[in-house]
Parts: C-alpha cells; structure tokens; sequence
C-alpha cells in the first residue's frame, strides 16, 4: 500500500426528508448487491437493505425501489441521484476510501531508491487527491441546492441517537468485518480525539 486516501464523505441521498436513525426505517435502502456482510448489518440494525448493482441505483430512486443512497455528493452530482432523491442527510457517514497497491513480487524487483521515490510521489499525490475531493464534494452540493437539493442537517440529539445506533452494530462488525484488535484500537482513537474536540 503506497497510500490510502479518500474520495469525500458518504452522505445519504433520499426521496423523503429523513434526519433521525428512526426516520430510515420505513426507507428501503440501496446496498451493494456484492457485499452480503453489509446487507446483514443492515438488516441486523432494522433497517431494509435493497441489493442492487451500482448501475442500478438511479432506475431503482426513480421507479421506488429504493428510497435511499449512500453516496458522495460528487457521485451523486455525476449520477443524477439528487434529483429523484432531493434530501441529502448532512452527517459524514462513511469515508470512500481508496489508495494505491503494488503487488509484493513487483515491489520486491525495485531498487531502494525507486521505492524510497515511489512512496514519496505517492504520499503527494494522495494529499493533494484528498483536498481535491473534499473541495468537488463541497462544490458538488453547491450546484445540487442550486437545482433544488434540500440539506437535512441533524440535531446534537439526532448525532447522539446515530452514534447509539451505529454502536449497536459494533458486535457485527469488530472480529467479523474488521480485525478485533484493529477495531479497538481505532475505537480507542476516535474517542480520544473525541475527548479533546468535546465532541
């Protein structure tokens, strides 16, 4: 791995307003057909899952087979998901997280120097990737309020009610989906960065 990076936050995108963990309930939800562990999350926290491919989500917003889909609003600007889906829900729901692989056996056939070289290229390149995205996102929801995207920005009682929500899912998660012990330590670290943003 030369460097993992981001494409911009993962923002929910619904037919309906919907701003508390209760309001997606009754929604049926676009979930990747290819990750059955997701779906199981999902379903395990009560909420409906709908397994689509991707080429699927914009046909299944406009015929109601989905009210729902989480998306980057640079993704959502691209596919048009905006305007069946008009109601952007404004929490960072997830990271898109991407980077760059070199498999073991060509890494291994390169000089130190063109490592050493490689991973500093790399590490610029994600850098400057992160702040690009971050700006086409903020542009991207820019342009979709222009066009009639509502923004639903929750409460601090609605993060709480989200942050409950999402810790129930945790047993289906750490040492299922993610390592356990990786798990606990970046658990460990968000709430330490928690403690000193009094968040």
């Amino acid at each position: 791995m030369l460097f993992l990076e981001d494409a911009g936050w993962v923002r929910f995108f619904s037919t309906k307003p919907a701003v508390t963990p209760d309001d997606f309930i009754p929604l049926k939800i676009f979930a990747l057909s290819s990750d059955p562990k997701s779906i199981q999350i999902w379903r395990s926290a009560g909420y409906r899952p709908i397994p689509l491919d991707t080429t699927a989500m914009l046909t299944g917003l406009k015929t109601g087979m989905i009210d729902v889909v989480p998306a980057t609003p640079t993704f959502a600007l691209a596919g048009q998901f905006y305007r069946p889906a008009p109601n952007m829900l404004k929490i960072n729901w997830a990271p898109l997280v991407g980077g760059i692989v070199v498999t073991t056996k060509a890494w291994n056939k390169l000089k130190d120097e063109t490592k050493k070289s490689m991973k500093d290229a790399a590490c610029e390149v994600g850098a400057k990737l992160l702040a690009e995205s971050r700006k086409k996102d903020e542009e991207a929801i820019v342009t979709m309020k222009s066009k009639g995207m509502k923004v639903q920005i929750p409460s601090d009682a609605d993060m709480v009610k989200w942050r409950k929500r999402v810790e129930k899912a945790y047993p289906s998660i750490r040492g299922k989906i993610v390592d356990a012990k990786l798990f606990d330590e970046v658990k460990a670290m968000l709430e330490d960065f928690r403690k000193g943003n009094k968040n």
